[in-house]
């Protein structure tokens, strides 16, 4: 009997060992449980809806692709056409309409207009058609002189225009309107065009009126000293009323009838 009891006590030993494992198990899995519940659970929502927004995304990268790919397309065929609408107009190109002679014709009024205004040291004048604009003994205005000649050189040039127009144009402009042909005198900038050269040049004005109205704007404190009145010339000076002008049509300001305060 005492076997039978100690075997008994064994098994009961034995039962209570496998009943707590049971429990501590249990008590485990419910704390996974749990922390699957809490913790993975809410990761894992997150990862497939970042899937699902991945794919979203690839699917809108695709489709802007084929977009894209379409559009390029589509510009493609609408430049073939314009490309093709545009070879079957001539396009026009001013220049070569300009006379054979133009080029040689306007150096030649350009060195006749410079030598009547007493150009210094005057070897060469040419237009080129490049720049449309003078070169004085291959040199253009910028690269052979400082400001004060810029205003000088560009009214030559408009005054070669001018006669230009006037002996080949078959409507003639009739009018020539040229403001501070010496600018840079009036702006006290160093290398202005010598005295010589400014008066020839408001010589040549008075000279050359018969090929249509010309107007000057100038200032008068450094206006070369000539008899314009008696070369046929109208002088309609601005005093404001603060002396009085030498000139018959001078007046107090530009606009008639109208004083300052």
């Amino acid at each position: 009997m005492q076997g039978l009891a100690e075997s008994e006590n064994d098994v009961i030993s034995t039962l209570n060992e496998v009943r707590n494992k049971i429990k501590n198990l249990e008590e485990r899995r419910a704390e996974i449980e749990k922390w699957i519940e809490t913790e993975l659970a809410p990761q894992a929502d997150k990862l497939r809806e970042g899937i699902q927004q991945y794919r979203s995304y690839i699917q809108l990268q695709q489709e802007s692709t084929v977009l894209h790919n379409v559009s390029q397309e589509w510009i493609t065929e609408l430049q073939k056409q314009e490309n093709s609408e545009d070879s079957d107009k001539p396009k026009f190109k001013p220049k070569e309409h300009f006379p054979v002679d133009f080029n040689s014709r306007i150096d030649e009024i350009a060195y006749s207009i410079l030598t009547d205004c007493k150009y210094e040291n005057l070897n060469t004048a040419h237009f080129n058609m490049g720049t449309f604009d003078l070169e004085i003994n291959g040199y253009a205005k910028e690269d052979s002189h400082g400001k004060g000649y810029w205003a000088f050189i560009n009214t030559v040039l408009g005054l070669t225009f001018r006669q230009y127009l006037h002996e080949e144009a078959v409507y003639k402009p009739g009018i020539f309107v040229v403001a501070t042909p010496l600018l840079g005198l009036d702006q006290g900038v160093e290398d202005n065009a010598p005295t010589s050269m400014r008066t020839a040049l408001f010589q040549y004005f008075i000279d050359n009126q018969s090929e249509g109205q010309m107007i000057v704007v100038e200032n008068t404190k450094d206006l070369p000293e000539l008899d314009y009145e008696a070369g046929g010339a109208k002088v309609i000076e601005f005093t404001q009323d603060k002396y009085k002008s030498k000139y018959k049509e001078s007046r107090y300001g530009f606009l008639h009838d109208v004083y300052s305060n």
